[in-house]
């Protein structure tokens, strides 16, 4: 089984999240939540339950963990539990797919739910309200720490112009944001956001960098946090659980300025305003496109390099070029007209290079 379309039908008798799950070994100890679970990560083998695993609007099981960020489908989820690479031995991630179907996977796009299972997550317009809210009321001119953090790396201005925020170290202030976020949506709304803690308060609050994530309409569809100078072993970057990024990060740009020949994809936020700034320095005229981390590629996003010379601009590293090549062929059948490998020089990542090239 290689054809997309077999892989898509494989996929679809996967819809089933709480099934996936005891087929995995990931059921025990998990909570419900909407059209899922929430199980231990199997990426990051975190202490708690943070990661989602859920139907999707496309009908398919999706997974995001809220602790170390990671995004996938239900290949990557199966891939992650047996032990496999889905770029090198995606064969073998196909057969332990099938093998889980031939014991009793569905067809049905997930499990009827009951009068007790849990509200459908929050739409993206109540969603969008709710961030743009918390970001009104953390401008980054207000999160010392992250002011500090940005100027540092060379991203602060390039990150105010993109709407980014930061969290403040008073509890005083934390309670203000809350209470405008409150104010603005109702506190269901804010419990159901998944950026809410079990008492009311803000996830994470220490993850304290804001990065709004928009789709091509220029909503925010989700909010990512980073905590700043983590220490050794830290994890680096939270997200509400349920809620992955929906499109590249810059998106936004690629709808204006579709006159642009070239696209250049690269890991994260972060990565996109240092490449961008970057290109700029040297008067090259490229659109730039963040991928949520290296298992938050999603083949349609390949798309929007159709007829255009694409940089595959991932991090220097061996995730890097893994990535690059599991992305090569999404975006060589997608009708790209030519794909180049571009690394950062010197640098581990492009925000890394633009911080150094002061220096």
């Amino acid at each position: 089984m290689t054809a997309r379309t077999d892989v898509a039908a494989l996929k679809a008798k996967l819809a089933d999240p709480e099934f996936v799950c005891a087929a995995l070994g990931l059921a025990e100890g998990a909570k419900p939540q909407a059209n899922g679970l929430i199980v231990r990560c199997p990426w990051c083998e975190g202490a708690y339950q943070l990661c989602s695993v859920w139907t999707g609007d496309d009908g398919m099981v999706r997974t995001h963990c809220r602790e170390c960020g990671v995004n996938a489908d239900v290949l990557g989820l199966i891939a992650q539990v047996k032990g496999l690479n889905t770029t090198t031995e995606f064969r073998q991630v196909l057969k332990a797919a099938e093998q889980i179907v031939d014991e009793g996977g569905t067809t049905a796009a997930g499990p009827t739910p009951t009068k007790d299972a849990p509200q459908p997550k929050l739409q993206v317009e109540t969603f969008n309200k709710i961030a743009s809210t918390m970001l009104a009321a953390a401008p980054i001119s207000a999160a010392p720490k992250v002011g500090s953090y940005l100027a540092d790396r060379r991203l602060l201005e390039l990150a105010v112009a993109d709407g980014w925020g930061g969290l403040p170290e008073s509890p005083a202030a934390l309670g203000a944001i809350i209470h405008a976020v409150l104010e603005t949506v109702g506190p269901d709304a804010w419990k159901a956001s998944g950026l809410a803690s079990d008492e009311g308060g803000i996830m994470f609050p220490e993850h304290s960098v804001i990065v709004p994530w928009r789709d091509d309409a220029g909503r925010i569809t989700t909010l990512q946090r980073r905590l700043p100078d983590p220490a050794a072993g830290a994890r680096k970057y939270v997200m509400p659980s349920n809620r992955p990024a929906t499109h590249p990060y810059g998106i936004g740009r690629f709808e204006a300025e579709r006159g642009a020949t070239d696209v250049a994809f690269v890991e994260g936020a972060s990565d996109t305003l240092g490449y961008r700034a970057l290109c700029a320095a040297h008067g090259l005229d490229r659109v730039v496109l963040g991928v949520p981390g290296t298992s938050g590629w999603r083949p349609d996003w390949a798309e929007y390099a159709r007829g255009r010379v694409v940089y595959v601009a991932f991090d220097a590293d061996e995730a890097g070029d893994l990535l690059a090549l599991r992305v090569n062929d999404d975006l060589h059948h997608t009708g790209a007209l030519r794909v180049l490998r571009h690394r950062p020089r010197g640098a581990k990542d492009w925000a890394e290079q633009l911080a150094g090239s002061s220096r």
